[in-house]
């Protein structure tokens, strides 16, 4: 499990997946950013393989690329 907390940043500077253990979770309340990489950077479904699901509950920004959220959002 990853928290990034109300008012902290997660800068993603990468197309490669988001992967984790296969229950893996991502909770944003803060900033999650996307800022490089013209291609995509993907969150998949927990259980599959190494999914994370993400949650969100602050900014999401994509600044560069695509953001795919398999898991939720």
């Amino acid at each position: 499990m990853f928290n990034n907390l109300a008012g902290a940043s997660f800068d993603v500077q990468t197309d490669a997946d988001i992967n984790g253990n296969p229950n893996g979770e991502f909770n944003n309340a803060g900033l999650f950013v996307k800022s490089a990489g013209s291609g995509e950077s993907t969150f998949h479904r927990s259980g599959e393989g190494n999914g994370v699901t993400f949650s969100n509950s602050g900014a999401v920004e994509v600044e560069s690329g695509s953001l795919a959220l398999l898991s939720g959002g």
